[in-house]
């Protein structure tokens, strides 16, 4: 028997009305993520901790102090989007199928920008890909056929939901890598 799998439809960021330079709004960590030691940004002057394999000896020997390399963030977080497919509060409400392609497009699409973009990508839905199914859970990782897996993932999506959105968040939570951005894209917003 031979099948044929669509995809969902991918669309630029900006289609979703979300600014492709800041896809996740204006939000400042307080803290600073990971340093990443190929992103070197400039140097400054030694303190006392710092470890030995980042001073930077050309401008210490120009400066006559020691001078240490300092790095940009890490640009590749590992980044995990939560998808809630229920469009309604209560699966007996039925469900409101546009919404619903809606919230995949949106999250599919996330999944490419963050692809193209060289950072690891996973996807965790409140459903499942075939009835008996696990929920889909599929980790952060950067390797070239995790846009694939997402994708068909997001194209058997079976449109009822298994629990809440708030239950899958909290049952994966603790086991994503330190780090990860976690961007939860729903079809339906409660209290």
């Amino acid at each position: 028997v031979d099948t044929l799998l669509v995809y969902p439809r991918l669309v630029p960021l900006v289609a979703l009305g979300l600014p492709a330079d800041r896809p996740f709004g204006d939000f400042r960590a307080m803290r600073r993520l990971a340093e990443d030691p190929l992103r070197l940004n400039g140097t400054r002057d030694y303190v006392s901790g710092d470890s030995m394999r980042h001073i930077h000896w050309k401008a210490s020997a120009r400066r006559t102090a020691l001078q240490t390399k300092t790095f940009d963030a890490s640009a590749n977080r590992p980044l995990a989007i939560f998808l809630n497919i229920n469009t309604y509060e209560h699966v007996w409400e039925g469900l409101d199928p546009d919404l619903q392609e809606y919230a995949i497009t949106a999250a599919a699409s996330l999944a490419n920008w963050a692809w193209a973009q060289g950072q690891a990508v996973g996807l965790y839905a409140n459903a499942v890909t075939q009835p008996g199914a696990r929920v889909v859970r599929i980790r952060p990782a950067g390797h070239r056929d995790q846009l694939t897996l997402i994708l068909e993932a997001l194209a058997r999506i079976v449109p009822y939901g298994r629990w809440t959105i708030e239950d899958s968040l909290r049952s994966e939570a603790l086991h994503l890598p330190y780090g990860t951005t976690v961007v939860v894209v729903s079809a339906l917003v409660t209290d």
